[in-house]
């Protein structure tokens, strides 16, 4: 048991949003009809989350210097947005648990925003400290509509999305001037590949929720979402030069809410008669599974090798090496 605290203790903040990854992919896999992949997805992240509660309640100390730093306060956003999905898959077993669970976890979100607004954001306001990380937290409550059809509070749900949508535009400009000025430092350089998930999430809300989308306002947040998929691949190879920590966990909830998001937009293009693009996102949904499964999976396999230790456990095997 103590072994297991310690291993608790030392959960990776990180870790969070990567298990948002999985949650997402699994989705996508479960509607390809592999439903296996979604179970056994939903039971593991399930386990994490709870084992995740234990370390903020057995050790707040070590939660609260973690709070402290901007970066790993941002990503502690994943928990919630992990909340919202797992309540998706417990909402179809247990209707009143899964929609009590997923209120609980948006008004949390919430009340993490305004936290790390107060805390990191409005006592040194420079538009010049924006860090891709915040956008886990500023637009990671979208992911509340992302699977809220069976969630019902349609009006929180619309207004949420258009909520998404203004935080993303808002932020956008200024953390591109960030990225194109000032370098990353290099434990949060996997972060700039947050850049895919708030165009992402905003499109896979909005068209949740509009009964009759602007097109407009697809075309332009599609295109946004083109960009940010460019500028994450032109950025792969480096990410994956690195030596693994959990800042690679950067790489993959973004890449798996977009398989969604160019889904939808194929599906919407494909409705408006728009072959040729409605072929060209669905070509680029299949790219993007490809290398998301990749991402997720490895970084997820090494955040699990480090918890059961088998660096240590090869140690022992291969004394000598």
């Amino acid at each position: 048991m103590a072994r297991l605290m310690e291993k608790i203790r030392e959960f990776p903040v990180p870790l969070l949003p990567t298990m948002v990854g999985v949650l997402t992919l699994s989705n996508v896999y479960n509607g390809m009809g592999y439903t296996w992949v979604r179970h056994l997805s939903m039971w593991l992240v399930g386990l994490l989350c709870v084992l995740y509660l234990v370390k903020i309640v057995r050790f707040p100390g070590i939660v609260q210097k973690e709070y402290k730093q901007v970066t790993l306060s941002a990503l502690y956003a994943g928990l919630t947005m992990a909340l919202m999905i797992l309540s998706s898959y417990i909402v179809q077993y247990a209707p009143g648990i899964g929609r009590s669970l997923w209120l609980i976890a948006v008004i949390v979100h919430i009340a993490h925003i305004i936290y790390f607004t107060m805390k990191h954001v409005a006592p040194n306001f420079q538009t010049d400290n924006f860090l891709p990380s915040w956008f886990v937290t500023y637009n990671g409550l979208a992911v509340s509509v992302v699977i809220g059809k069976d969630m019902g509070f349609n009006t929180l749900q619309y207004w949420i999305a258009i909520y998404c949508i203004v935080i993303y535009l808002v932020l956008l400009p200024f953390i591109v001037k960030r990225l194109a000025t000032r370098p990353i430092a290099k434990g949060a350089y996997h972060t700039q590949g947050i850049v895919v998930a708030p165009v992402s999430l905003s499109i896979v809300s909005y068209l949740n929720v509009a009964t009759q989308p602007k097109p407009w306002l697809i075309y332009c947040l599609a295109l946004l979402l083109v960009l940010s998929l460019a500028y994450y691949a032109s950025l792969l190879l480096r990410f994956i030069t690195f030596d693994f920590t959990p800042g690679y966990a950067g790489t993959t909830f973004p890449m798996a809410i977009g398989v969604v998001a160019s889904g939808r937009v194929s599906g919407y293009l494909l409705e408006q008669d728009l072959d040729f693009w409605g072929h060209f996102f669905q070509q680029l949904q299949g790219l993007q599974l490809y290398i998301t499964t990749i991402m997720v999976g490895y970084v997820f396999l090494r955040f699990m090798s480090d918890f059961f230790d088998v660096k240590g456990q090869l140690a022992k095997l291969y004394p000598d090496d």
